[in-house]
């Protein structure tokens, strides 16, 4: 089974790290306490979080592009508008 966690956190790292670097990308993805384990949700409202509070709104922006969570957004939007 895959472990979307590690899949995600991956995928921001590797986000952060092209706009930083790796000491910011394991903030950003880990905190400052890595050895405190994070619940899901807690984790990525936490890392949302950080990311937001180190890098200005248009860095952000291009982080959240890069990531996965953005993966496909092209093909959802085409299927809403068809909708509507």
């Amino acid at each position: 089974m895959f472990d979307i966690r590690k899949i995600q956190e991956q995928t921001i790292f590797e986000a952060v790290k092209n706009e930083s670097n790796d000491e910011m990308a394991s903030v950003i993805v880990y905190g400052q306490n890595q050895s405190e384990v994070e619940n899901d949700p807690t984790w990525v409202k936490n890392s949302m979080r950080r990311l937001e509070n180190r890098f200005s709104p248009e860095k952000v922006k291009t982080i959240r592009m890069n990531c996965q969570c953005r993966y496909a957004m092209d093909e959802k939007l085409k299927l809403v508008q068809n909708l509507y």
